[in-house]
């Protein structure tokens, strides 16, 4: 059986890393087909909260709770009288911290990405306003020139 955090390693980890990498390739190209990845994936909301908004807030709360299960479980250090016993104990507390450090880059990745998509979609403007002169006067160039 599959469990909930290996779906979701699979279904949003790896395609938010991708999304967030394909932000990082300063090829404008590239970006902008991420900005409209991400807007076809943030149109759909429900009163505002969109499915990356969604997906922090549940990864963020699932690493708090991983948190308070690590402290009440591992908190104090524990004597085996076995190695074998030892090392399944050592075991499930790294299991449990790789849980939690997994549920904590996710939540930072969609955040990532929401604010990747915030700034280029605010930058957009700009570019095309500082670059009207520019075509405006490339224009009237074109048009002495005939």
């Amino acid at each position: 059986m599959v469990s909930f955090l290996a779906l979701e390693v699979n279904l949003v980890m790896v395609p938010v890393l991708t999304l967030f990498l394909l932000y990082c390739v300063p090829i404008r190209a590239i970006s902008v087909t991420a900005e409209r990845i991400t807007r076809l994936v943030e149109g759909y909301n429900i009163n505002g909260l969109t499915i990356m908004s969604a997906m922090a807030i549940i990864s963020s709360f699932s690493f708090l709770f991983h948190i308070l299960e690590w402290n009440s479980k591992y908190a104090a250090k524990q004597r085996f009288t076995d190695i074998s016993l030892q090392l399944q104990h050592d075991n499930k507390r790294l299991r449990l911290e790789r849980n939690m450090y997994i549920q904590l880059v996710i939540c930072v990745l969609c955040l990532a990405v929401k604010k990747c998509a915030t700034l280029l979609r605010h930058q957009e403007p700009r570019r095309e306003a500082s670059a009207a002169p520019f075509r405006a006067a490339a224009a009237t160039a074109h048009t002495k020139a005939a």
